[in-house]
C-alpha cells in the first residue's frame, strides 16, 4: 500500500492524510490531482505504509538471508547481504562506512538516506522493525518462528 504526502506551507514538513493506494501508480495519480486542485501544494511525494514495509521485511527475509555477521551481530551491509533498515537505503555499503554499524539514531539523517519510497516514517518505526529483524529467535529457515509470528503481529497492531 501507497500514501501520498504533500507540503503545503512553509514549514517545509510532510503531512498525508488516512487515504491508501493499492499501487504507486494509483497514489501518483492521487497526488498529481490533489495538486492540480489544491493551490497549496508545494511539493508532493508517494512513500510506502509502515504496514508493507513491515509485511515486505517478513516476505524478504523469508526468502533471503539477514544482514548479520558470523558471530550474529546486525550490518547495514554485509557480504552482500542487508539489514532491515540497509535494504531500504540508497547505497547501504556507503552508509555504514559512515555510521559503523551502530544503532539508529536522529543523528545520521536516516530520512535522506532511504530510497524515496520509504522515507517519512518516524526514527522510532525505523528501531522497532530493526530489532524485529535483529532478533534471532524471529527467524528460522524460511520464515518466521512463532515468537517471530508473535513479534510480527506486535509491530503490525503498534505501527499499523
Amino acid at each position: 500500500m501507497w500514501k501520498v504526502e504533500v507540503i503545503a506551507d512553509n514549514s517545509g514538513e510532510w503531512a498525508g492524510n488516512a487515504m491508501r493506494y493499492e499501487t504507486k501508480e494509483e497514489a501518483e495519480a492521487a497526488a498529481r490531482d490533489l495538486a492540480s486542485r489544491w493551490l497549496l501544494v508545494r511539493k508532493w511525494r508517494v512513500v510506502k505504509t509502515k504496514r508493507t514495509i513491515i509485511e515486505e521485511t517478513v516476505e524478504y527475509y523469508s526468502e533471503h538471508p539477514r544482514g548479520v555477521t558470523v558471530v550474529g551481530h546486525c550490518e547495514y551491509a554485509v557480504n552482500g547481504t542487508h539489514c532491515a533498515v540497509g535494504r531500504c537505503l540508497i547505497d547501504p555499503v556507503a552508509f555504514q562506512k559512515v555510521v559503523g554499524s551502530s544503532s539508529i539514531k536522529k543523528s545520521m539523517r536516516l530520512d535522506e538516506n532511504l530510497k524515496p519510497e520509504y522515507r517519512g516514517h518516524e526514527i522510532g518505526f525505523w528501531k522497532n522493525l530493526q530489532m524485529f529483524h535483529d532478533n534471532s529467535f524471529n527467524w528460522e529457515e524460511g520464515g518466521l518462528t512463532v515468537d517471530g509470528r508473535e513479534a510480527f503481529e506486535s509491530l503490525l497492531e503498534r505501527w499499523s
